[in-house]
């Protein structure tokens, strides 16, 4: 929580209480250690297979057991009606909601979730 020098939202009392997540509009969140994943000059410890800039998305992950999210590049592919990331230098295709991607990263099964497609590609 984050206390402001002005209201920003309406979301708790007193009114300029509220989460610091602003690319979230303010919006209460569970998160630890949220960073923006446009955020090139932020100060953060990342994973290896992570890309910070204007076209990347966070992406959930499950990995071993353990779910996680990281950066990645990231676009919205018209002509396939697809959303696209990409892990060290390959490219990955979101077809249909929530969909599973199995990817191998440097030796080790990651298991990409992918999101509401409707949601991240709204055209």
């Amino acid at each position: 929580m984050k206390d402001y020098a002005y209201p920003k939202r309406t979301y708790f009392d007193p009114p300029h209480m509220g989460p610091s997540f602003t690319h979230a509009d303010y919006c209460p969140m569970v998160v630890s250690n949220a960073v923006d994943c446009d955020d090139v000059g932020g100060d953060f410890e990342s994973h290896a297979m992570e890309v910070f800039g204007a076209n990347s998305k966070c992406l959930d992950y499950n990995h071993e057991g353990t779910k996680g999210a990281v950066c990645l590049r990231s676009s919205c592919n018209d002509q396939t009606k697809s959303y696209d990331f990409e892990v060290e230098n390959k490219i990955y295709s979101c077809n249909t909601n929530f969909e599973v991607i199995n990817v191998d990263v440097s030796g080790a099964s990651y298991q990409f979730s992918c999101p509401r497609i409707a949601q991240v590609c709204p055209k």
